[in-house]
């Protein structure tokens, strides 16, 4: 019997702002652009917005988390 695996979405377990800063503090810890640009992805989604930028931010350290995380892609002009 073969088992069948469903892809992991981790926006759906972001739940609080206090998620998403620990998440994206953690991925910054290896701050590959590939990376964090899933990462960022993953924040969007968990904020329900199609892109990072999209998304609003009540908490000013995440705001700024996902500045500092966006500055470390190739297209930075993006923010």
């Amino acid at each position: 019997m073969t088992e069948r695996l469903s892809p992991w979405n981790p926006a759906a377990h972001l739940e609080t702002e206090a998620d998403l800063l620990l998440y994206l503090q953690l991925a910054m810890e290896d701050p590959s652009p590939e990376f964090i640009a899933a990462v960022l992805g993953d924040v969007a989604r968990a904020k329900g917005a199609a892109h990072f930028s999209e998304a609003s931010f009540n908490d000013p350290r995440l705001r700024q988390a996902v500045q500092d995380a966006a500055r470390l892609l190739p297209d930075a002009a993006a923010v």
